[in-house]
């Protein structure tokens, strides 16, 4: 065979898929001493760029070129497009300059690789340059470059920028499309700007762009989020007379919109509705209605559509199970909940880490702490890990001897703790007057919350250290943590039990100027020491404020 048959069946296998088999005859051909053609070797990088193989497509790039083939600039289209899909920015950018030096002018498809290449990684002020840079070189963008920035401005939460965009290519005669005004929509609803995200819906009317499926699905999904569901069922009674046919996300956002405003009923009869159109329901679409059901305590209605899901052929996964255990746990029937998990284990169903912690949770909030803990010595014999979630559990119903060996545990094993077992430890460790060890695992965290502050704020003032307690309260002050009810009522409550009662007063005050509403205990730990000194105009004040609103605060630790 001579080179033109060499060069057609290399083509041919690319453009069937067979790239292995390709480049073998390439190799043979060059053996043989052929010279394979541009388009042999653009079709093998285009190829090689297709199906994963960067590295090699940029080794073939080279090769050519040491072969004295000049590559042009459809070349260099699919390496680049390639290093940015794969995250690796700095080769596209080394790819460019290549053709930069050869003289190869780069076209819009370029342009846009990298653009997108910068947006993904929000280097938004170098996307803007690379825009204007291809404009002075005569490279005008269209549809394409401005839906990238407009994408990218968005997902960093510069919407306004990104209408900025649509004005420009309004400016310059290129029209937006239903892309387009999705990622408006989208990037508005994310910034909770409905209004906005609607006049933006307005003009795309106005602009005759159609509306799809995704538009509506924007909408509905930020609606659902907020707990406007009655506007999300109005926007979905809308889309009918707008030509739009929901789909299975549509009714999966409705439904769990209705489950999470607890009108789970209205969520099954959108089941219903789904089936009569003919939608495939899925596992999402069950679990969502089983998880409402649970919520709302009706646990026989979710054992009910469970039991429909699977003679519907929709088969219950982990998360479905975990769902029906949760429910059961909460609902105090954790016997229940074991018969479940007994038969899921003998069943054997993949477990995860998520259900054991379900489980252990339920034991333990149950009193059944010797039985959580066969639980979890089983979890760590199993394949599976512990993560943090089991940790904090077993800290937290553990008496402070265990909890403290759980805590080097888990510090062994590499679970990096997070704030809910630092609380529970500083906590335990108060509880039992160890503030020394308490204050230095306080220390020992990163970043520290207004939670962990009032943790040790409340064991200080209970060993009457009230002092220290003032020092972590000013200590928050200068870190910009901004207190709450619980960290002042246990201030106030700590200096009134030490006699200090001035101070409780100014600490009081300081809490009602910065608009910190006042809980019924704080009133409680003030109000007898202003009548007891006869200061009744400030008591009689204080009862105002009482009946105007009042937090009711959670019981002292």
């Amino acid at each position: 065979p001579d080179s033109v048959i060499y060069n057609s069946v290399i083509v041919a296998l690319c453009k069937s898929r067979y790239v292995n088999d390709a480049l073998q005859v390439f190799y043979q051909m060059e053996n043989k001493g052929f010279i394979p053609s541009l388009v042999t070797y653009n079709s093998l990088i285009r190829h090689l760029c297709k199906s994963g193989r960067r590295s090699e497509a940029t080794g073939l790039l080279f090769h050519m070129i040491t072969k004295k083939i000049d590559p042009k600039v459809i070349t260099f289209n699919g390496l680049i497009h390639a290093s940015v899909k794969q995250g690796n920015v700095l080769e596209a950018k080394e790819l460019y300059k290549e053709m930069i030096r050869r003289s190869i002018d780069p076209d819009i498809r370029i342009y846009n690789s990298l653009i997108n290449g910068l947006c993904m990684q929000s280097r938004l002020d170098e996307a803007k340059k690379t825009l204007n840079f291809m404009v002075t070189k005569g490279c005008l963008p269209n549809v394409v470059t401005y839906n990238t920035l407009i994408k990218g401005f968005c997902k960093s939460n510069n919407v306004h920028d990104g209408i900025q965009f649509l004005c420009e290519m309004a400016r310059e005669g290129i029209y937006g499309d239903t892309f387009t005004y999705n990622t408006l929509i989208h990037g508005f609803c994310q910034a909770g700007k409905f209004n906005v995200a609607q006049k933006v819906m307005r003009h795309m009317s106005e602009s005759c762009v159609p509306r799809d499926i995704i538009t509506f699905n924007i909408l509905l999904d930020f609606l659902c989020d907020t707990g406007e569901i009655e506007k999300a069922l109005e926007i979905f009674r809308l889309m009918a007379t707008k030509g739009c046919s929901p789909n299975v996300v549509t009714f999966n956002t409705l439904i769990d919109g209705c489950c999470r405003g607890k009108r789970v009923e209205e969520g099954v009869e959108l089941l219903r509705e789904m089936s009569r159109r003919g939608l495939v329901t899925d596992t999402v679409t069950y679990n969502t209605l089983i998880h409402g059901f649970c919520r709302t305590g009706d646990l026989t209605a979710a054992h009910d559509l469970f039991s429909e899901m699977t003679s519907h052929g929709v088969c219950p996964d982990i998360v479905t199970r975990g769902i029906l255990l949760r429910g059961l746990c909460d609902n105090g029937k954790l016997e229940k909940a074991l018969k479940m998990f007994k038969v899921m284990r003998e069943s054997n169903i993949d477990m995860d880490t998520a259900v054991y912690n379900i489980i252990i949770h339920g034991m333990c909030k149950a009193g059944k702490l010797e039985e959580a803990w066969n639980l979890f010595t089983n979890l760590l014999l199993s394949d599976l890990q512990p993560d943090v979630k089991t940790y904090n559990m077993m800290i937290r119903f553990s008496a402070l001897g265990r909890a403290e060996k759980l805590y080097a545990e888990m510090l062994r094993r590499g679970i990096v703790p997070d704030t809910i077992t630092y609380n529970s430890m500083i906590h335990g460790l108060c509880k039992q007057n160890k503030l020394a060890e308490a204050r230095k695992v306080f220390d020992s965290m990163d970043n520290k919350s207004c939670s962990t502050f009032n943790t040790l704020i409340n064991g200080y003032c209970k060993a009457r250290r009230v002092d220290d307690g003032m020092d972590l309260f000013c200590e928050m002050y200068r870190r910009g943590i901004v207190a709450n009810v619980i960290t002042y009522t246990t201030l106030i409550h700590g200096f009134r039990q030490v006699g200090d009662f001035k101070i409780a007063l100014d600490i009081f005050q300081e809490m009602v100027s910065n608009g910190v509403r006042s809980s019924s205990i704080t009133f409680r730990d003030i109000l007898p020491e202003l009548c007891s000194k006869k200061e009744l105009r400030k008591a009689v004040a204080m009862l105002v404020d009482l009946q105007k609103s009042v937090v009711v605060c959670p019981q002292r630790m």
